[in-house]
Order: structure tokens, then sequence, then C-alpha cells
């Protein structure tokens, strides 16, 4: 019989091999350490851990953010799914985000691992990822660590969500004079080891001049695509407008340029809706979309854009074959616009964070799009309330 000991050591077994075909010699370290580690651990009876929930729910933050960067969403998962959902606000790799994201992303698969190891399992677990900015490229990265230890529980990827996540990387196109400048500037922080360190090279695809990481990442036949192509839903959220980190283009993995969709008036100083593209009008979800908001129509960035190299707007300088790659899947969408029309003109610095609904009053209402966002993976998960 497989115990859930044999499990963890063959998974980090495996992965001490990915990290070496990565040449990732450091991961390639910790995944071997791991692995003899585990080798040498007693078995520990199963029944004296703790079931593991039906469902489970990571959220992942992004640069320079903390575990608490999830609490609204994190509250509202518990609410809704009560006992029957673990959710988890990594922490795995706060205060390390200038490491890269080889690192995190390794950082990331072992916190969950040891989660698997100190918990039993039993049939249909599902398992969910909103990844929050540079969370949503941790979590794409360390998929590939996890594949059989999921397998082999029978924990089936429902869902892997992505809030404003530069999917195509954070350079900028440069062009006219103030858009070179505003490439001079962009390029010029995020290079500054002490600020970004090895996530602003990665992010730049400066980290490898023949194979860089995104890239690498995007490729149709790696195992990066492979496993995230194993996720039932995969869906990008992202700022119509508004978001001076993460332009639209590389959070929605699109080039096109979306019209905001119609506001109905309201009496406060913050304004939202959403369009939608992708998804099933015969889910629950989807019938909610479709009686709710407008859909996006002539959705596919490949038909509009094919291999751009700048998206519409000049926003986003797009790396050869990472849209391509990334598009090689079906996704889903959520394009969120939002208005602030009050006195406290700083809030417009927070619209990157607006789907969090941190450093936000209240009256923001992005409680609503959370409220939006949890009951689609209600219906993703199939749950039914008792």
């Amino acid at each position: 019989m497989t115990t859930s000991r044999d499990i963890q050591v063959e998974q980090a077994r495996i992965n001490a091999t990915i990290a070496a075909d990565l040449n990732d010699l450091a991961g390639q370290a910790a995944w071997r350490t791991r692995w003899e580690a585990l080798k040498d651990t007693p078995t520990t009876s199963e029944d004296a851990k703790p079931l593991l929930p039906q469902h489970i729910f990571v959220c992942v933050h992004g640069i320079y953010g903390k575990p608490s960067d999830s609490e609204h969403i994190a509250n509202a998962l518990k609410h809704t799914f009560g006992p029957a959902a673990m959710v988890v606000q990594s922490s795995a790799n706060t205060h390390k985000t200038h490491t890269g994201v080889r690192q995190m992303g390794t950082n990331l698969a072992i916190e969950l691992l040891d989660i698997l190891k100190d918990h039993r399992t039993q049939d249909n677990h599902k398992l969910t990822i909103v990844g929050h900015s540079l969370g949503g490229i941790i979590g794409r990265y360390a998929l590939i660590y996890l594949q059989h230890a999921l397998q082999e529980l029978q924990i089936t990827p429902m869902t892997f969500a992505t809030l404003c996540t530069p999917h195509l990387g954070s350079r900028r196109p440069g062009g006219h004079l103030f858009k070179e400048m505003w490439k001079i500037v962009v390029h010029s922080i995020m290079s500054i080891s002490v600020i970004y360190g090895q996530t602003g090279m990665d992010l730049l695809l400066e980290d490898d001049v023949d194979a860089p990481l995104l890239q690498a990442m995007s490729l149709p036949d790696s195992a990066f695509m492979a496993a995230l192509g194993g996720f039932q839903h995969r869906t990008a959220i992202a700022m119509i407008q508004g978001d001076h980190i993460v332009p639209y283009a590389s959070a929605a993995i699109h080039p096109r340029v979306l019209e905001p969709a119609f506001i109905k008036p309201s009496d406060g100083p913050w304004q939202w809706t959403l369009s939608y593209s992708g998804f099933d009008h015969t889910s629950a979800f989807g019938s909610f979309l479709a009686a709710t908001y407008p859909e996006d129509a002539n959705d596919d960035p490949l038909d509009v854009f094919g291999s751009a190299s700048v998206d519409e707007r000049h926003e986003v300088a797009i790396p050869p074959g990472v849209l391509e790659g990334l598009c090689s899947m079906s996704w889903r969408r959520l394009n969120l616009f939002v208005s602030y029309g009050g006195l406290f003109q700083f809030f417009w610095l927070s619209f990157h964070t607006w789907p969090l609904g941190i450093g936000l009053p209240k009256s923001s209402r992005s409680r609503e799009f959370i409220d939006v966002l949890v009951r689609m993976l209600v219906d993703d998960h199939d749950f039914q309330a008792t």
C-alpha cells in the first residue's frame, strides 16, 4: 500500500530531476535535501492526522505582499464554504519576493506539500489557486512540483485564477519620447537589485538571454503548460484601466483594448462593473454573468493581433511566443472597470489591489467583486451548502 510518506518521497525525487532539467541548481539542492529527509522520516499513522477538507483554496500574494493581502477573499471563502474548505493564505514568500520566480515557486510548492503531508486525504478533493499580481506567476511555477502528489492523493485541480498578474512580463515598448522615457524609468527601477532582485530580471525577461523563464513557462509543450492545463478552468482577471503596475494586456493575456462597460449611476464616489468572456452560459455562474454583465465579442487574442510585439495601447512589449503559448489553451476572462470620482485622488494608486480590497474603504465596493469571485468558485467546485 502506498503511504502519504511514499508519495512525498517520490514527489521530492521527481522534483529534483525537474529542477535539474531546468538548470535550477538551488532548486535541485532543495529537493534533494527534502528527499533525503523524507526517506529517513518514520511513517506516521494516517489515522492520527486531521482530515483534509474537500475544498482547498490557496491564495498567493504578489511582490512585497503578505498573507493578509487576501484576507477579504479568504474570509468570504470561509464564510461560504465553512468547514468544507481549507483556505491557505501562503506565507512561504513573505519578505522574499525579490528572490526570483524559481525560488518563490519552489517555496510555495514545499509549503503546499507540507500541508498535504500533515493531513489524511479521501476521494474527491478539489483545488483552486488564486494568485494576485506576481502570485499568479509564482503559482504557475509551483504547479510543476505538485503533479505526482495531486494525482496520487486524488486531488482534482479545479480553478487557477489570477488577479492583475503580469503574465506577459513587465517590459515596456517605447516609441515616442514619453513612451521611451517611461520605458527607461520602469526598466531602470525593476533592474535595481536591492528593490526587485532576481524577480525584476525575471519580469523584464533579462534572466537568460537564450531562454528567459517567462518564455520557457509559456511553451505549449512545457511541463509548466501541461500542469496549468490540468486545471478544469483558467481565469484571468484584469483591470481595464487604472492599473499602472500591471497593464490590462499583461493581466488579461490579451492585446486588444476593451471599451469599458457601462456603469450604472451610483450615489457614492466608487463605481465598478465588469465584462466577461469564455464562460459556459449553461453553468449557474455563466447564467448569472449573462443576466448581469455584458459579454465581450471577438475575444480570440490571436485572431485579433496574431504574433504582435506590442499591445494595442502600447503599454506592454509582448515577448516572442509568450502570448501564443499561453493562448494555446482556453482562458476565461473577467475584465474589471473601476471608477473613482471622490476627493482623495491617491486612491487611483490602489487600483492594482482593488480586487483584494486592501488599503481601501468599504465604500470602494471591492467586496462586491469578491462576492462575484466567490460565487464563481462555488460553481466551479460544484459546492452545495448543507
